[in-house]
């Protein structure tokens, strides 16, 4: 008799208790609906497991968003697991950087079918109408930063009933790793894709990285490993501007003993969106806050989610431009923020704007200004000689850091790429620009240019 097909679900990044670090909400009720996020995204994630029968769950890390997160957090997921258990479906759970074994924890009276790693691989059975499915291995983080590469402590076990039996189960390793040195995360516990296609594990269940990835799909494999899967499925909740699109987590489906296919299921509450809107032909402050509400609304309608999370860069010569310099940056944001929960919740959704940028600009002939001489003719060819060298960018940033008296501001300044530069080069460009020639206009008895 071979061994029946079953699925489970694989997750990981969950970050429970996340502040969404650097966001400041206009109002306690934001505050409060951001912060749930993640809870909300742990009862998706809960509900998926019992409407496909999942044979087990497995998280990957980073559960917890830091080492000290309130009993309340920690009672969420001890309730979300219970009752997987309740209803037969074990959970497989290891710690990464951000929640490493010594943590805090509360003490609560855990399932037996909820498993926790250690520091050593751990190996548990999965069985179902007496057979086992399914050999569960992981490893827990010791210590926030781990620089060892834990996937050479991973080495497929015997088989439960021994090698001799036709049906191999599933072999799955539970991992919170950087495979290939993803730059936009810690370089913890790094390896190689080569690494993992050694170990003889036939799903790598990994976390750390926030985007779901398919490092190898089933059947597929490296040269001279037999085939396996090793899968990112993201964290459950996007945290920030920077994790916009899905997030969500993975239904793997096997049969024979092998990975079938491999299903990604959002289970996000809000969505982050970036927006960039040309106010160029705009005639009325108004048409920003419609535009920035439609896109909201066609998200919804896409995602089936009712939360948007939104930055927004203005951008276009002329139009606007005036309006909303005479506004102020901080004057635009509260004004559009208040505009955008208030279509939000005409439209029975929560739209939030996350922050705004102007980065519009005059409706200005900079060649006739080149050629009128004076300061502007100056300021506009010191711009545009900056923007077009590098080199010239970069000896300007050392220039100013050694004028910064604070290490945090040097840092920063330091931590600026060419491009961001330039674009500061040229708000400077515009800021100027428009106070020169307002000056002109009003000695003049109207605008310049």
């Amino acid at each position: 008799m071979s061994l029946p097909d079953f699925c489970f679900v694989h997750a990981a990044d969950l970050h429970l208790g996340s502040p969404f670090s650097g966001i400041i909400a206009g109002s306690e009720l934001a505050a409060q609906r951001l912060v749930s996020a993640s809870n909300r995204a742990l009862d998706a994630l809960v509900r998926l497991c019992n409407e496909r029968r999942a044979a087990f769950l497995v998280l990957a890390g980073d559960v917890f968003d830091s080492t000290s997160v309130d009993v309340r957090t920690q009672y969420q997921l001890y309730s979300a697991l219970s009752s997987l258990a309740h209803e037969g479906i074990p959970s497989f759970v290891s710690w990464g950087n951000h929640d490493p074994l010594g943590s805090w924890r509360a003490t609560f009276n855990w399932p037996p079918e909820v498993h926790f790693f250690g520091a050593d691989v751990g190996w548990h059975e999965v069985r179902s109408s007496g057979r086992t499915i399914a050999v569960v291995g992981g490893v827990s983080y010791a210590r926030p930063e781990v620089n060892d590469n834990l996937s050479l402590k991973f080495r497929r076990p015997p088989h439960p009933h021994g090698d001799h039996d036709p049906d191999r189960c599933l072999c799955v390793g539970v991992l919170h790793c950087n495979v290939g040195v993803v730059p936009e995360h810690g370089n913890y516990a790094p390896c190689s894709l080569n690494d993992l296609a050694a170990a003889g594990i036939d799903y790598w269940a990994l976390g750390h990285v926030h985007r779901h990835k398919v490092l190898a799909g089933p059947g597929e494999g490296v040269a001279g490993a037999s085939s396996f899967a090793a899968v990112y499925p993201g964290a459950t909740q996007g945290r920030d501007i920077t994790e916009t699109g899905a997030h969500g987590c993975c239904v793997v489906h096997v049969s024979g003993g092998r990975v079938a296919d491999i299903e990604f299921v959002p289970t996000d509450d809000l969505r982050w969106l970036n927006l960039t809107i040309d106010t160029g032909a705009m005639r009325g402050l108004d048409e920003i806050v419609s535009t920035v509400a439609a896109s909201c609304s066609a998200e919804c309608a896409q995602s089936g989610l009712d939360a948007v999370a939104v930055r927004v860069r203005l951008f276009g010569r002329g139009g606007l431009h005036r309006e909303l310099s005479r506004q102020g940056a901080g004057q635009v944001e509260r004004w559009l923020r208040e505009s955008l929960e208030h279509e939000g919740r005409a439209a029975g959704r929560w739209w939030w704007l996350e922050s705004v940028k102007d980065a519009t600009a005059p409706d200005i002939d900079h060649a006739a200004l080149k050629r009128s001489g004076g300061l502007v003719a100056e300021l506009i060819e010191a711009a545009n000689r900056l923007s077009e060298s590098a080199a010239d960018l970069e000896s300007l940033v050392r220039s100013i850091e050694q004028e910064l008296g604070p290490p945090r501001a040097r840092a920063a300044l330091a931590s600026l790429s060419v491009d961001e530069v330039r674009d500061i080069v040229a708000e400077a460009e515009t800021y100027a620009l428009d106070l020169l020639l307002a000056g002109e206009g009003e000695a003049g008895g109207g605008e310049s240019a």
